[in-house]
């Protein structure tokens, strides 16, 4: 992996393609796959995160319904969507976007959606199965780092690979799934920052970094970051082999990605 941009586009345009592909053969079968969106709040960074997840769902061939909450709400008013899209036959995925602004538990209320429609993977039984190895959809970042790899085909059976985590779930689970599929690694907490780290061939960030340049000197090769998106990173990472998976179009493919798996899962008698 030596070219970043090449390998950034060919996933992008690959994943795409491969799930444009399954959801036109879901078409043929008669089942229209459907997601609904539930938006929380209101701000111009939750409106275009939105504008874009529809944009790429129609280009999938997804059906998608969305329910906009940008007045006064309660916990309880939510809650009661919610139920009743987990009641509803014909929606397979339910997913759920706040705004940073919206006075709420968005974990809490996020919870309440049933396990089989959770395409965020951010409900406790979903987070579960994926920690105890036996996922129905993976959390958006540990997909893309999966989907990456399969579809690059880099072989991570021989080469050391570290992870720069936290106690966040994200970490737990990144380190679950790395653990799950056989791979060997080293764990450095970005709250008890070394400069003794080994360098490694391959670096996976999946907590916010202050310091780019120390991180830098741990990989030798190839960072891949998952961790929150900051622009600042895209001007400390000048390198080829800085790869980006922790973008919104690469998040929302992998969020319909999920509700593939889940329209499959709802709808396995006809499958």
């Amino acid at each position: 992996m030596t070219d970043r941009i090449s390998e950034e586009v060919f996933f992008k345009t690959t994943f795409t393609e491969e799930l444009r592909l399954s959801f036109s053969l879901l078409k043929k079968q008669n089942i229209l796959p459907r997601l609904f969106v539930l938006s929380v709040g209101e701000s111009i960074s939750l409106k275009n995160d939105i504008e874009k997840l529809i944009l790429l769902g129609r280009m999938l061939g997804v059906h998608i319904e969305l329910v906009s909450m940008v007045e006064s709400f309660t916990e309880g008013e939510i809650l009661k969507i919610i139920e009743e899209q987990n009641n509803n036959p014909y929606v397979h995925g339910i997913y759920i976007k706040f705004s940073p602004s919206v006075l709420v538990n968005a974990e809490r209320i996020s919870s309440h959606i049933h396990y089989m429609k959770d395409v965020a993977c951010i409900t406790p039984i979903s987070r579960g199965k994926l920690l105890a190895s036996h996922p129905q959809v993976m959390a958006p970042e540990i997909k893309a780092l999966a989907e990456f790899v399969r579809l690059t085909g880099i072989n991570l059976k021989n080469i050391n690979i570290s992870v720069w985590g936290d106690n966040s779930s994200i970490s737990r689970i990144l380190t679950a799934w790395l653990i799950n599929a056989g791979y060997s690694f080293r764990f450095i907490n970005a709250g008890l920052m070394s400069t003794l780290c080994e360098p490694s061939d391959l670096l996976i960030i999946a907590s916010a970094v202050s310091d780019f340049n120390f991180l830098k000197d741990i990989a030798l090769s190839t960072i891949i970051d998952l961790s929150e998106y900051m622009e600042k990173s895209d001007e400390q990472f000048k390198s080829s082999s800085y790869i980006r998976l922790n973008k919104a179009d690469i998040y929302n493919l992998c969020i319909f990605s999920n509700l593939l798996e889940t329209v499959q899962l709802l709808e396995k008698p006809k499958v």
